[in-house]
């Protein structure tokens, strides 16, 4: 093997192995939460139907029923531990969606630029939409990883010139998740027309809809609905991720930043990534147009569903793939300065500076126009200026998230400060391009020892510290099955409301429904009942949640804290709620009340050995027996 093959292999597994610590140091996994636990409950509600079939989640009709993947999601899991198989489904997830990506630049972007645009990726916020509710490659499972992964590789065949296998990857990925599919498939769309106008005629496979809503087929029968006002006004209210028009200035914020980007990438950045942000622009208009005005406007029931909003995930995935190409482009033209200018931008972007961000980017559009006989001293003395104005607003920053590290004893497992250091913005990318810059400069014993002791253990420390989910999380899944757990089985059509938003009790450890939880509100805008019974449940439990919320504030002194407990009027209208409609049956709190508990769970520190916290299990018609009702 010739001495150039063997560097060049070398150079390609430290290129893999700096991509995957990235990853995992980055997208560390949080456990069974947010559409985690919506997926455990479907596996769950197919297996036990009588039992969970009245769960708020189900009983008016499950989002599930658009989708085969809960029915395949069964099928895998088969007999294995849930946490187990949500853990590994979450690293295999991520890591295909990791591959898809580099598999996508590779074919559209030139050697110099491409892995910088996979760092990109990797390292910079993955967040779009409202509410930080949303991220590209999420750290936990969910379909929506597997559909955007699909996505990409459907995007890497169009750039490769393979618009069949494109589109046969997309029609796969529509049963594993519809609206990233639906919003995936969008730019790839229009990317093929931009490529080839013939396939403008794909568009006429649209008339199927209207066809089928004619037909009054599910769901295409919602295409021309309207959301009677009553429902539409609670949707407004309580699932404000669905309309554009209550989307806050910070998303508005990082809406109008990706567009900034697109628009350089599309004018700076060679083809056929330049045509892929282009059709990314179009894309995202349109799915904004129509969102905008068919969802917020005419209150359509179809549209609302598909969200086509959503389009946003693939075109903040373009511009931070963007932003890595368009440093290294600056690096390696022999202008770094001026990518501090586009670095301060993301800074000022992602640490919430209002819109000032627009300035920094004027100044890097506007870079090589400085002319004159003081531009190069005027451009350092800049680059300086923002150096030092980043570095502030890191260490304020850090000083933030250390008060925390603090409070958390200064442990890793409690609060991942680590992370936090990484996740500034553009701190892991520029760590990342440096690295590379070091390793094209040096020679071969100079990369060997890059690789050792900095690849390899980046590595090493992304696998330890991956698993990142706290010490009672991990108690939770751990329990899993265990019906018992308080020391008797509760009825089976029994409701359990468990306090603190802890979905995966009465799931996953107790196996009964859940009486109430924010999380069975993910499918309100599929069902009008679910909206409104969520919704009196939501007011029925409001006190109580109040209460909790009081007793657990560190504004309270300590023994104040420890002999706090839910108020008599709370747990009167939690149990017997006033407008004649059904309680829970059990609650499960953590904190001691003056009411005979049925059993406890003490939940123990792995590190230090005490109790972490305490869950009673009460019953209701315990609770009401000691008010007097």
């Amino acid at each position: 093997m010739s001495s150039d093959a063997s560097i060049e292999k070398v150079t390609t597994a430290a290129g893999w192995l700096l991509g995957l610590a990235c990853v995992l140091l980055l997208h560390r996994y949080v456990g069974i939460v947010h559409d985690s636990v919506l997926y455990l409950g479907q596996v769950l509600w197919l297996r036990r139907p009588e039992v969970f079939g009245s769960d708020l989640f189900f009983a008016f009709g499950s989002q599930a029923d658009l989708s085969p993947f809960p029915r395949l999601l069964d099928l895998a899991v088969g007999n294995t531990p849930f946490a187990t198989f949500f853990l590994w489904g979450t690293l295999v997830s991520l890591l295909a969606f990791a591959f898809a990506g580099w598999y996508c630049l590779r074919g559209a972007l030139p050697s110099g630029q491409r892995y910088a645009a996979f760092l990109g990726v990797a390292c910079l916020p993955s967040i779009y939409g409202r509410g930080g509710a949303y991220h590209y490659g999420e750290p936990y499972f969910t379909s929506r990883t597997l559909g955007e992964a699909m996505c990409l590789v459907a995007l890497g065949l169009l750039v490769r010139q393979r618009p069949l296998a494109a589109f046969a990857v997309l029609a796969m990925a529509v049963p594993i998740h519809p609206l990233q599919a639906l919003a995936g498939g969008m730019i790839a769309w229009i990317f093929a027309v931009m490529q080839d106008r013939r396939w403008v005629h794909l568009a006429w496979l649209g008339l199927a809809a209207p066809m089928l809503a004619v037909l009054q087929v599910a769901p295409f029968d919602g295409l021309f609905q309207r959301i009677d006002s009553s429902w539409l006004m609670l949707l407004v209210q309580h699932g404000r991720n669905l309309f554009l028009q209550t989307w806050d200035w910070l998303a508005m914020n990082l809406l109008a930043f990706d567009v900034a980007i697109l628009v350089l990438a599309w004018r700076m950045l060679p083809a056929p990534f330049a045509t892929l942000c282009k059709a990314g622009l179009v894309g995202l208009g349109i799915g904004m147009l129509a969102s905008l005005v068919l969802a917020d406007g005419f209150a359509l029931h179809l549209p609302l569903i598909l969200q086509t909003w959503r389009v946003h995930w693939l075109a903040h995935w373009l511009a931070m793939a963007a932003i890595g190409a368009l440093l290294a482009r600056d690096i390696r033209t022999g202008d770094p300065l001026r990518a501090i200018a586009l670095g301060f931008a993301c800074v000022l972007m992602w640490q919430a500076i209002l819109w000032w961000w627009v300035t920094a980017m004027v100044a890097y559009v506007t870079w090589p126009r400085w002319r004159g006989p003081h531009a190069g001293f005027i451009r350092r003395a800049l680059a300086f200026l923002l150096a030092g104005v980043t570095l502030i607003l890191f260490l304020n920053a850090m000083s933030s998230d250390f008060l925390y590290f603090r409070i958390a004893h200064y442990r890793l497992d409690l609060f991942a400060f680590d992370r936090k250091l990484l996740a500034f913005p553009v701190l892991a990318l520029g760590l990342a391009l440096l690295g590379v810059e070091a390793w094209l400069r040096a020679r071969a014993r100079g990369r060997w020892l890059l690789l050792a002791l900095c690849v390899l253990p980046a590595v090493v420390a992304g696998a330890v510290r991956w698993d990142a989910r706290p010490p009672i999380t991990l108690a939770m899944e751990r329990s899993e099955g265990m019906h018992e757990r308080f020391g008797r089985t509760l009825p089976p059509d029994a409701h359990v409301y468990w306090d603190a938003e802890w979905l995966l009790g009465p799931w996953l450890i107790l196996g009964r429904p859940s009486y109430y939880n924010g999380l069975q509100l993910a499918g309100q805008s599929f069902n009008r009942g679910t909206t409104f019974e969520g919704i009196r449940r939501s007011g029925v439990m409001q006190p109580l949640q109040q209460d909790s919320q009081r007793c657990q504030s560190r504004d309270l002194p300590l023994e104040e804290r420890e002999r706090c407990h839910i108020g008599h009027e709370a747990l009167r209208q939690a149990c017997a709620p006033p407008d004649g409609g059904g309680g829970p049956d059990y609650l499960v709190l953590s904190f001691d009340q003056p009411q005979p508990a049925l059993g406890r769970w003490d939940i123990h520190d792995p590190v230090t050995g005490q109790v972490a916290i305490t869950w009673r299990l009460y019953a209701c018609n315990d609770i009401l027996r000691t008010l007097g009702i």
